[in-house]
């Protein structure tokens, strides 16, 4: 009693297949640039309230340990002053600046991060990597994230956009 049905459901299914595979319309494509593009063109043109590493995380409740920009000598400069500045470094000086602008830290603020914001994430290392699309499953303990607060928001930090740079560990 089984096997006719199964015969019949796999018949239809072929049919199905079959036809699909002969028509001529085309298959659908998505524009990937233009969907990478769009994200980025959501950043918010104000500069990020909160800039630092990941600590923790707990859902969509991120603990970050808030980065202290000011000690960092490179922070103000364009993105080719700051090659040029890290390329006159020596491996020693370029490690001794990474750490002390790592570990020089404004406390911990806890944000949390709504799933379907808008979000980017580097594909490589270096300022000039291009940035796609990115979601809360790309962010984890150790990451770099550059978060925008939505300011319509007042009783608590809720995210907006998020940037994530890398992840450091």
């Amino acid at each position: 009693m089984i096997a006719p049905i199964l015969i019949v459901v796999l018949a239809i299914a072929a049919y199905y297949i079959g036809t699909s595979l002969t028509n001529n319309d085309p298959l659908p494509t998505t524009n990937i640039a233009a969907d990478e593009v769009s994200v980025v063109a959501q950043k918010p043109e104000r500069k990020a309230e909160v800039y630092g590493k990941v600590i923790k995380m707990e859902g969509n409740l991120v603990t970050i340990s808030q980065i202290d920009l000011a000690a960092d000598p490179t922070a103000e400069m364009t993105t080719e002053e700051k090659q040029a500045y890290k390329q006159s470094l020596s491996e020693e000086e370029r490690m001794a600046l990474k750490e002390v602008t790592q570990n020089a830290t404004l406390g911990e603020v806890t944000v949390m991060i709504p799933v379907g914001i808008p979000m980017t994430k580097k594909t490589a290392q270096g300022p000039d990597a291009p940035e796609v699309e990115g979601t809360l499953a790309d962010v984890s303990v150790g990451s770099l994230l550059s978060v925008w607060i939505d300011t319509t928001v007042s009783d608590k930090k809720v995210a907006e956009f998020v940037k994530i740079s890398s992840v450091v560990n």
